[in-house]
C-alpha cells in the first residue's frame, strides 16, 4: 500500500523486479519471466500473445474486402436502377429527355472494356505489388520475405497485364 497526502491506494503488481549481485535492477512484466541460455545470455521470455492470430486477422482482412466490392456492386445496381427507373418515367410521359437517357445507356455500352480506366487499375495494382515487395524487404525475415514477395508478385503482374493491355487498345484505335 502507497500513502501520498493521506490517501491509500493499492500497490500495482505491474511488473516483477529481477536482481542479481552482479547486474542492474530489471524490470520484467506480468507473466514474464527471466530465461538464461546455455551459453550464458539472459532474455525475458514473454507470455503468447492472446490477440487476433494470422489465421484470424487473414479472414477478417478477407470477409473486409469481399464486403468493400460488394457494396461497390450493390452501388452499381442501384445506379442502374435509378437510371432505368428515370427512363421508363420519361418514356411514360413521352418526355424529351428519354432521347438524352437513351443516348447516354448507348454511349455507356460502346465505350467497353477500355472506358473502364485498366490504367489506372493497373497502376494501382503495380503499386500496391511494390509496397507489398518493399514490406517484405524491410522485415528482413527470410521466411516473410519469401511470403511477401510470392504475395507480391500476383498484382504487379496483373497490373502490367491491365496497362499493357490499355496501351495496346488505344494503339488499336489509333490505327482504326
Amino acid at each position: 500500500m502507497s500513502n501520498v497526502a493521506g490517501v491509500t491506494a493499492p500497490a500495482r503488481p505491474a511488473a516483477a523486479e529481477v536482481s542479481t549481485n552482479d547486474q542492474p535492477l530489471r524490470i520484467v512484466p506480468p507473466g514474464g519471466e527471466v530465461v538464461t541460455t546455455q551459453k550464458g545470455t539472459e532474455y525475458i521470455s514473454l507470455p503468447p500473445n492472446s490477440g487476433m492470430s494470422t489465421p484470424e486477422m487473414i479472414s477478417a482482412l478477407a470477409a473486409a474486402l469481399v464486403s468493400l466490392i460488394a457494396f461497390i456492386y450493390f452501388m452499381r445496381v442501384i445506379q442502374a436502377w435509378m437510371l432505368h427507373r428515370t427512363l421508363r418515367e420519361a418514356i411514360q410521359r413521352d418526355s424529351a429527355a428519354a432521347g438524352q437517357l437513351i443516348d447516354r445507356i448507348e454511349r455507356q455500352d460502346r465505350s467497353g472494356p477500355e472506358a473502364r480506366g485498366d490504367d489506372r487499375n493497373g497502376l494501382v495494382l503495380i503499386a500496391l505489388g511494390v509496397a507489398l515487395a518493399g514490406y517484405a524487404l524491410i522485415v528482413n525475415d527470410p521466411e516473410w520475405s519469401r511470403y511477401g514477395l510470392g504475395a507480391a508478385l500476383f498484382p504487379v503482374l496483373v497490373g502490367l497485364v491491365l496497362v499493357a493491355r490499355h496501351v495496346w487498345l488505344r494503339r488499336a484505335n489509333r490505327d482504326a
